[in-house]
């Protein structure tokens, strides 16, 4: 396992976001290069902080308009597939 894959998924492990095998793969890689697990120390020390800063919700209006345009993509998509399929 390369440091430059480690640095990249170092988050998803924090956030327990990694599949299994890549988990225990990263923590391999960590227990044998003291740059990744600093670079972990970090992440974690960073995430920490972030998580005691409030969280701020957004408005009504901002949520309703965001489904809206979701929907809207979203019917958008399944017309252009419906459309790639038919022909």
């Amino acid at each position: 396992m390369k440091c430059e894959w480690v640095k990249e998924n170092v988050l998803l492990y924090v956030y327990n976001e990694l599949a299994d095998d890549a988990r225990y793969e990263l923590e391999q890689h960590l227990a044998r290069c003291a740059d990744c697990a600093a670079e972990l120390k970090t992440t974690r020390k960073f995430h920490a902080m972030l998580s005691e800063l409030p969280v701020e919700e957004p408005s009504p209006n901002l949520v309703a308009a965001s489904r809206m345009r979701l929907q809207e993509g979203l019917e958008t998509a399944v017309t252009l597939l419906q459309r790639k399929r038919s022909c």
